[in-house]
Order: structure tokens, then sequence, then C-alpha cells
């Protein structure tokens, strides 16, 4: 199993308990407070795990990074029953958490993620690997005034400065971004290993209600070609389209998204 992960909690005990899983980006879990907050004064006890390698979690080995072994490994961890949120990779776990305990979740809220399809071809994860470490080494900033201007550029007003400048450790006298490039490389690699699509009989075999919230901007006829997909393998899946969100759709509409997600959580709560 490993030390344990370390879990962030909001609400009250007794409550119906949505898990909340991040994105693999640089932002990583310092974009959890406002969705938190806000479902846990909708009436749920939010749980946020800070995978292996992000926040309070110890990094493990690039083989631990698939997805199936990070569902494993939160399965260990997480209560008996839970509805669950999955951003992105966060999403990507989340398929793979419903296939292998499909009575463990009440529902799955995918956030622009378990829809797209890959290459055919993975690359190497020393490619991947070479690729994280090239971005990092172009990422560092000499103050924290740069490394705010250039995050301001990508991530949304209501993220803190704090927030912000929790995605940054210090090193050599230089701000650099706090995830490491060998756990982005585990998590990337490990999602063109195991993409949801894969998972699409047995998430349809399970009957758990899934919420599919769609970002739209800056996608082309690829991304339509994956959405039609995701439509015919499970149609009795909800979509909520978000035409002028990027793919954070948490960030770009959140007083749209996170109450439409509270309420179709308590649908499914009862």
């Amino acid at each position: 199993m490993g030390e344990a992960l370390a879990i962030r909690r909001w609400g009250e005990a007794g409550a119906p308990t949505v898990v909340f899983l991040h994105g693999l980006g640089v932002i990583g879990p310092n974009a959890t407070d406002e969705p938190a907050e806000r479902w846990a004064a909708h009436g749920f006890g939010v749980v946020a795990p800070d995978p292996p390698g992000f926040g309070g979690s110890p990094a493990v080995t690039r083989e631990e990074y698939l997805p199936s072994r990070l569902a494993q490994r939160l399965l260990d961890e997480l209560p008996e029953r839970f509805l669950l949120v999955g951003f992105s990779w966060g999403g990507t776990i989340g398929c793979h958490l419903l296939a292998q305990a499909p009575e463990r979740v009440r529902a799955l809220v995918l956030v622009d993620a378990g829809y797209q399809s890959l290459p055919s071809e993975p690359q190497s994860y020393e490619e991947v690997l070479e690729s994280a470490r090239e971005e990092l080494e172009s990422s560092r900033f000499p103050d924290q005034e740069s490394f705010l201007t250039l995050m301001r550029e990508h991530y949304s007003a209501r993220l803190s400065d704090a927030n912000l400048l929790a995605a940054a450790r210090e090193e050599n006298g230089e701000l650099v971004p706090r995830v490491a490039p060998e756990v982005f490389a585990g998590g990337f690699h490990g999602y063109q290993l195991e993409p949801p699509p894969g998972l699409f009989p047995a998430l349809r075999e399970s009957a758990v209600p899934i919420l599919l919230l769609l970002a739209g901007r800056s996608k082309g006829e690829e991304h339509q070609a994956d959405v039609d997909n995701f439509r015919r393998a499970l149609p009795e899946a909800g979509i909520i389209e978000y035409p002028q969100s990027g793919h954070n759709v948490l960030l770009d509409e959140p007083d749209d998204s996170i109450p439409a997600i509270a309420d179709w959580l308590a649908e499914h709560a009862k």
C-alpha cells in the first residue's frame, strides 16, 4: 500500500460523501477549495485526496501511476460508498474506480474527461519525461511577482495569489513548479496506456449514473468525433456543454458548473 495519502475534508460528518479528484497540471490540488466549499455548503461531505506526488502525498514509482493502480490505492483509503467528481486526469482515475468497484460509486461526474481518444502509438515514458523536464527548465522565475504574472495569464482570477503560489517551490533561489517532472510523466504516460474509452463497456454495464461536463473552446473535429463515440458507448450518460469554456470548466464557468454538479449529485445521493 505504501504511505497513506494526504486527504483534505470539508463539510459535516455523516453527510453524503463526494470524492473530488483533481487534474494532473501545475495547479493540481490548489484549485480544489471553491468547488469543495460550495458542495459542502450544499450538504455534502467532500473528500479530496492528494494523489501521489501532489500536496502532502509522497511520489511513487512510475508503474504505480497507471490509473488502474491509482484507483486500487484510492479504494483502500476512501469511504465504503461515495459520489465521485473527477477533473481531467482525476476523471480518468474516476473511470477506473467505477470499473473496479461499481458497488461503491453512487454516481460519477466527469469534468471534461473520460471521452478523449488517444493516438494508437503512445509516447514512451522516457519521451514524456524528457518533455516534462524541458518544460520545468523553462518554467523558472526569479521572484513571486514574475511567477504570478505568468500564472494570471492562464488561470482564473478566482484563484488567490496564495493558491497560485502554493503550486510553486523554491529551488536554487528561483520559483519552479511544485509538481516534479517524474510525477507528471508517470501520470501522463499512465493515462496514455489506460485511457477511459477502453472502459466504456464496464461503465455501461455498471449502470451507475454518469454526467459529463463538456468544454468546447478551441476544440475541433476530432473532439466532436470523441464526443459522438462517448454518446454511442454510454447513451444513458448526461452531458452539459460549455461551448465557451476551456478545459477546466470548474474554473471557467464556476457559477454554473459547480451548482449544476451539486444539484445533479443531490438527485443521486438519496
